[in-house]
């Protein structure tokens, strides 16, 4: 399965929280999924770098495209 992350947002679920991200860290990261790939790095894991997302338009173009012409559209 491919997934598209086209909006990474990170939004407290109680409004008196206190985000404490390191953002020099945060933004080593690709903007379309940056926010759960530091939370992923946080426990020592990684996601991998090749993951399609809206700063690769011509992936994602080329994959809806292989899904629709899969689907017979």
């Amino acid at each position: 399965m491919n997934a598209i992350y086209e909006r990474d947002t990170l939004n407290p679920t109680t409004r008196s929280t206190i985000l404490d991200e390191d953002n020099q860290k945060v933004a080593a990261f690709r903007a379309p999924h940056r926010f759960v790939a530091y939370d992923i790095s946080l426990g020592d894991h990684s996601m991998t770098p090749d993951l399609y997302g809206g700063d690769q338009p011509e992936r994602v173009h080329a994959l809806y495209k292989a899904a629709f012409d899969w689907l017979g559209q």
